[in-house]
């Protein structure tokens, strides 16, 4: 138990002195973010479990997990999941346009949108509200927004 218990220890020491993204993404196994769990939380409390959530795969792997939400695209064995994962980069990156990111969102059956650092990283976009009005944002923290419509 006791060896157990240091390697472990030593796990996470080295992560946490070592240089790894922001975000983890991949195989990379890493606690989330104080800001990440902060607005998961919120969702959790201010949506209903059958309300689905848009993000990335790093979110969508945590938020059913801290929120109990589903998610669109999450873990690899998601049905469909590579032609999601590029959905879902177009709409981040704001190249979706008004009219096809709401019928997406709504074809979808998708209730919010989880705005973080690997949702941004792809297309620049600071605020998705800028380029999708029908965005309403419901929660912001450093590091995450939240937005519904």
């Amino acid at each position: 138990m006791y060896s157990s218990w240091r390697w472990q220890k030593e796990f996470i020491d080295h992560k946490m002195y070592a240089t790894l993204p922001l975000v983890p993404t991949g195989t990379y196994v890493m606690y989330p973010l104080k800001d990440m769990v902060a607005a998961m939380i919120f969702v959790q409390d201010h949506t209903k479990r059958t309300d689905v959530i848009l993000s990335e795969t790093t979110a969508g792997n945590y938020l059913p997990v801290y929120s109990g939400n589903s998610v669109y695209v999450g873990h690899a064995n998601t049905i469909a999941t590579e032609q999601k994962e590029q959905i879902v980069k177009e709409f981040f990156s704001g190249r979706m346009g008004v009219g096809g990111a709401r019928t997406f969102l709504a074809q979808n059956n998708l209730h919010y949108v989880f705005f973080g650092p690997q949702e941004r990283e792809g297309g620049g976009v600071t605020d998705l509200s800028t380029v999708y009005p029908f965005l309403r944002e419901i929660y912001r923290n450093t590091m995450i927004r939240v937005y519904a419509w």
